[in-house]
């Protein structure tokens, strides 16, 4: 049997096209490069100081800075930066741009909007020039200086590892109940009434333009020529909130979550855990953390908390795996996307939900997926499981899918390419679960109508490669 040959094996870019953007930005220009490093210490430094002051004195220091043109190189760079124009930008061009940055005032720069189809749910993004993100930016910054998050908030505190730390811990606390709650249409159902009271510190002038974006809610006919949007229904409540795509939106998500977290009418507040508007109430009972689930959820739907809705997402328990508990809690938590448990000896796991997995994947079907849907899986297999660095034996889960993937691919079409990948991707799995007796044909899916002769080419080409690895005396053992 002959063995595809390696070249045929197509070479992985070793940089993303933004990163290769970027390199061209700063090799063209380095003295310019280092002026705009300078600058965002310069800034990340006024941040700092401004952080430190007091409430009062702060929202004056905010007036200034949002004045000053002594950073606007920056903003502009990174308004640039984040619209994905850095390519071909100048000094010229970004100093040009600086000066249009005016965040007091209302900006048409054309935005673009896209549905986005995420675990099962439509959202709609809008896609913003660098005028209207270097602003975005710029504000969110100021945002954040001026609202730190409470200690149990993790967006932008340490994410989600961060965030699982302090569920675990909470656990040894003897919370071992939770339920898992999100807003509904978070972004886009935050009323403007609500944003004038917790961004005190931040003109009004600023949250219309920059923050509620006011030219969001204009029409092409308002502004002819000037600003063009896809004509997309309003979500939910028929409101278009705040823009999911705003780099300033985030922040005002987590000071209003902070707010609700701070409330007086609960007295729980620290026993919820939060990662942007995932909220985990956590209770030392299925009672207590049910009922305290429903008092968070009555208190976000009040006018003076933004009448957020809330809406379970699911409930679990850390017991020992095998305990029975009533009011629909089993074993494992989820929260965030992940699921945790604790193993019998206490050690804590966090991996994708049940759910998750069985969406993405698709190579355990009984019948083979199509091309495409193979394409799309295997372009996110790596982005998916370092979304889990919790999870247990990642590294060989991984390998195993990447394996089942470029098998189902070449029996899906059996050309030379896909044989040689296949094989390769299914003995580095094999050589990764040497330890759990796994044996090469039960890699090999056995999908309905595809027939035996390609399931035993792949085997041959397995078996030839492990010969290449091993040896001919060593293959049998190795296999």
């Amino acid at each position: 049997m002959a063995t595809a040959p390696l070249s045929t094996i197509q070479p992985t870019p070793l940089s993303p096209l933004g990163t290769l953007a970027y390199r061209e930005f700063a090799a063209r220009d380095p003295a310019l490069v280092e002026e705009i490093a300078e600058l965002r210490t310069e800034w990340q430094q006024a941040l700092t100081r401004l952080s430190a002051l007091p409430r009062g004195r702060q929202h004056s220091r905010v007036r200034q800075l949002l004045r000053s043109g002594r950073f606007g190189l920056f903003h502009a760079y990174r308004g640039v930066l984040k619209a994905n124009r850095i390519r071909h930008a100048t000094r010229q061009s970004l100093e040009a741009l600086a000066e249009r940055l005016d965040p007091f005032s209302p900006c048409y720069e054309r935005v673009m909007r896209r549905e986005v189809v995420k675990d099962g749910r439509t959202r709609i993004v809008d896609n913003f020039g660098p005028i209207k993100r270097a602003l975005q930016h710029m504000v969110a910054d100021l945002i954040r200086a001026t609202n730190p998050p409470r200690a149990n908030q993790f967006m932008f505190a340490g994410g989600i590892p961060a965030a699982l730390a302090a569920v675990e811990a909470a656990c040894a606390r003897g919370l071992t109940h939770a339920v898992e709650l999100d807003v509904e249409g978070f972004y886009r159902n935050i009323p403007a009434e609500c944003l004038a009271g917790i961004l005190r510190t931040i003109p009004d002038a600023v949250v219309e333009h920059v923050v509620w974006d006011l030219s969001l809610r204009v029409t092409g006919d308002d502004y002819p020529g000037v600003i063009r949007v896809r004509s997309i229904a309003p979500p939910l409540n028929g409101t278009s909130g705040l823009s999911l795509g705003s780099a300033s939106s985030p922040i005002v998500g987590e000071v209003v979550i902070g707010r609700l977290l701070a409330a007086s009418e609960i007295d729980f507040g620290p026993d919820i855990i939060t990662y942007a508007d995932n909220l985990l109430v956590l209770g030392r009972s299925e009672q207590e953390a049910t009922q305290r689930a429903e008092d968070l959820t009555a208190l976000a739907s009040s006018r003076a908390y933004g009448s957020l809705r809330l809406r379970e997402k699911g409930r679990g328990h850390f017991l020992p795996p095998g305990t029975s508990v009533g009011g629909g809690f089993a074993t494992g938590v989820p929260f965030a996307g992940q699921f945790g448990f604790r193993d019998s000896s206490g050690v804590f796991t966090w991996g994708p939900t049940p759910e998750r997995q069985e969406r993405h994947w698709i190579a355990e079907r009984d019948d083979c997926p199509t091309l495409a849907e193979i394409e799309r899986a295997q372009a996110r297999v790596a982005a998916f499981h370092r979304a889990y660095p919790r999870w247990q034996d990642r590294e060989i889960r991984e390998a195993d899918e990447r394996a089942r993937l470029s098998a189902a691919r070449y029996l899906r079409v059996p050309s030379p390419e896909a044989l040689a990948a296949a094989g390769r991707d299914l003995v580095l799995a094999l050589l990764l679960m040497r330890g759990q007796d796994r044996q090469l044909d039960e890699m090999i899916p056995d999908y309905r109508g595809i027939p035996d002769i390609r399931r035993e080419r792949l085997r041959q080409e397995c078996i030839s490669l492990v010969q290449r690895i091993f040896g001919q005396d060593d293959t049998g053992q190795a296999a």
